[in-house]
This record gives C-alpha cells, structure tokens and sequence, in this order.
C-alpha cells in the first residue's frame, strides 16, 4: 500500500519531503516543488529523513533536481 507524500519548503530554503517518493507519489511532489518555486522560492537543500519509500521514479526525481542546481 502506498503512502501519501508531501513537499514543504520554508523560507530559509529548506526543502523536506515525507512519506515515500515512488511513481504513485512523484509527480505530486514535483508539483508542489513547482508552485513553490513560482512563488519565488528557490531549494537551498532538502532533508529526506522522514522518506520511507524510494523508487526508480523518486531517484530520478532527486537527480532532475540536482542537474538544476
């Protein structure tokens, strides 16, 4: 069964996901990470301690994310 994910970003920069990061849950986090960064917000880092679950799909997530930085 497949846990929910969520994406939050303060002001400071600091980026955490919870739950898993798998193919059911990437493309909502990748949204969230979207709308944050219209608003202007940039991810100085990111904190996964709190991720139960990765996948192909959440590694590939992670590596985008990184190729931008």
């Amino acid at each position: 069964m497949t846990q929910g994910s969520q994406f939050s970003l303060d002001d400071a920069g600091h980026a955490r996901i919870t739950g898993e990061l798998t193919l059911d849950t990437v493309t909502k986090v990748f949204r969230q990470a979207e709308q944050a960064a219209a608003q202007g917000q940039h991810i100085a880092d990111l904190d996964l301690a709190a991720v139960s679950r990765v996948d192909s799909s959440g590694l590939a997530l992670l590596l985008e994310w990184q190729s931008l930085a």
